[in-house]
This record gives structure tokens, sequence and C-alpha cells, in this order.
């Protein structure tokens, strides 16, 4: 960064700065906002160090990127010995809502008003997650929805009274915190003297999302966790049955699997068999893996190709696909 005003990023130095919790990559002339959900363990956590040739890909195809960091050890509920992937994902959105409000104030301070418009309109928000993350996004998706159906979908697909007053409070408290956020930043938006006006939808409404080899289901059914000794909330089989449920979403994600990887396998064949009902017609598309003399080395490097170096031609399609998401939205929903 050559000067206080010229706070955005150029092709040759790109460099994540941090918002909130977050790191955020600032495209001088953005088409859209990338925000990204990496993979479990430490690929997550470290998402502009495993995912960089990526990332960098597609800010060069002209995004600005947004990395969440996933913890190490997602939320852990120690007295039912659940990792809980549902307050995982309801620390995204919040992490989004103070976000928002650090960048906004930044681009005002450097004066860069004519991208103010651009990071206000929740429209030009996409959403990317590989591996656990999509399961993440998944959820996201699924707590969009009015609480009278999150509640029915609930009941439906079995889970425990006890379970639905939790998530309950938390969806409730999840609604109150993105009213407050609204009316923080249009003070903030009003004492800076604009007359622009923010309102944001629940949950991610509107906003286009691609799953790269998603495991959201569990490989083969699984329903533990990767950690010895704990399960996970909600098990791969709540959470296929709540996107079967939430018929009136998932219209605007796309699918990306690799050959070979079955860590994703039966995850990618349930989402196609599944979303390919929701649209006129599912977005998807498949790479070549990675062949080696291991079976289980092919799987686990062909599902992690996303961190590899030889990146562009995915970043490509990533890029077509968020284009015609986008156009697929515009023609579908009014912003």
């Amino acid at each position: 960064m050559t000067g206080e005003r010229n706070f955005r990023d150029s092709k040759k130095h790109l460099c994540f700065k941090p918002f909130a919790n977050s790191w955020v990559a600032l495209h001088p002339q953005p088409k859209g906002i990338i925000q990204f959900v990496g993979s479990f363990f430490i690929f997550g956590s470290l998402p502009t160090v495993f995912y960089n040739p990526l990332l960098r890909s597609l800010y060069n195809q002209g995004y600005t990127i947004i990395a969440y960091p996933c913890s190490v050890i997602p939320p852990i509920i120690w007295r039912l010995r659940l990792v809980d992937h549902w307050q995982a994902s309801i620390r995204l959105l919040t992490e989004e809502y103070a976000l928002k409000q650090e960048l906004v104030a930044y681009i005002l301070k450097q004066g860069d008003e004519d991208l103010l418009e651009l990071y206000l309109n929740q429209s030009n928000y996409f959403w990317l997650g590989h591996s656990l993350g999509c399961k993440y996004i998944s959820i996201l998706e699924i707590i969009s929805s009015n609480w009278e159906n999150i509640e029915d979908h609930l009941v439906r697909c079995g889970f425990k009274p006890e379970d639905i007053e939790i998530i309950k409070a938390e969806v409730k408290t999840l609604e109150s915190e993105r009213i407050a956020s609204n009316n923080r930043l249009n003070r903030f938006l009003s004492n800076k003297g604009r007359q622009t006006s923010f309102t944001s939808k629940r949950g991610i409404i509107d906003q286009p999302s691609i799953f790269i080899a998603p495991e959201i289901y569990g490989t083969r059914n699984r329903s533990g966790s990767t950690i010895p000794g704990l399960d996970i909330f909600p098990t791969g089989e709540e959470t296929l049955c709540l996107i079967n449920k939430t018929t009136d979403y998932f219209n605007l994600t796309a699918l990306i699997e690799f050959e070979r990887d079955e860590i994703s396998y039966d995850d990618v064949k349930a989402l196609k068999a599944e979303l390919e009902t929701r649209t006129d017609r599912l977005i998807y598309q498949k790479f070549p893996g990675c062949d080696l003399k291991i079976k289980q080395l092919s799987s686990i490097f062909s599902h992690l190709q996303p961190t590899g170096k030889v990146v562009k031609p995915l970043a490509n399609c990533i890029d077509k696909i968020f284009h015609e998401l986008r156009q697929r939205a515009s023609s579908t929903y009014q912003f």
C-alpha cells in the first residue's frame, strides 16, 4: 500500500487485511464479493495460507475476497459431547455483520464512495465453500427461512424438543443481531451525512453459493465427528433431511466435484439428486482428480485440490458459475 488513500490491492500486490476476525482483499474494481469458507481443521482456520493460489486467482478475476477463518476445533457442547456445526454456522453470519460495518467505515474513511453502494447491496455477495465449509453454508441457507418453517422442518426431521428450543433461541438471537446491525450501520451512515440506507435480509437470501467437494452428510453416511469421542450436530442424516425439507431454498446453489474424491462422493450424489428437483438446470461441474498408486491417497489429494497451486481452471469455472447464478438471481428475485 503506497498511501493511506490508496487502500485497494493491485494484482501484483495482493494483501489480505484484517476486518473484524476475518481477512479481506479489496479489489480496485470489484464485480462482486466472494465470501469463502474452507475445509476442516488447519485448512479452514488458515484460509489465506492454504487457499492462497485459489483466492488470488479469484481476486484476479475481479472479486473482493472475504476469507472467514474457521476454528481448528469448532464449538463443542461438552455435556453432550457434540461438535456444534450449527453454532459454527451462526458465527459466520454474526461475523459478517461486524465485518460489513468495519468495511463500510474503512471505505468512507478512504474517500472511495463510488464503491459504497456495491458493498451495501446484499446481492453482490456470494458464498464459496470447500469440504466442511459447504455444510456451514448449507445451514445458513436452511436458517434463511422463517422460524415457523424451520421449526416444522426440525420436527419432521426428528430433532429432539430440547434441541429445537436451543436452535430457536440461537435463531432468535441471530435475528435480533441482524436488526441491531442494520440500525448501527444506518446510524453510522447518517452520522457521516450519507442518505443511503442499508437493510439486510435473513440469512443468505438472494446470495448465490458454490459447493466445492462438499463434506456435508459424511461420506458413506458417517454421523460421527473426526474428533475422537465426539459426535456432530446436526448429524449427516439430519442435515440431509433439512436440506430436502427446505424446498424454497438452495435454488442458487451450484456443485463442483473432483474425480476419485471418495470423501465427498456420497455428498455430491445426494445433493445432485435433491437439487436437480429445485431448478430447471442444476449447475454442476466435474474436474479431473489425482491418479496415484494408492487409492486412498488419490481420494485425499483429489479432495484437497482447491488447496493446490494449479487452480486457474477452477477459478475460471467459479467465475463463470457465479456469473450465471447472478443472472438467474436477478431474473428470479427483486433486489
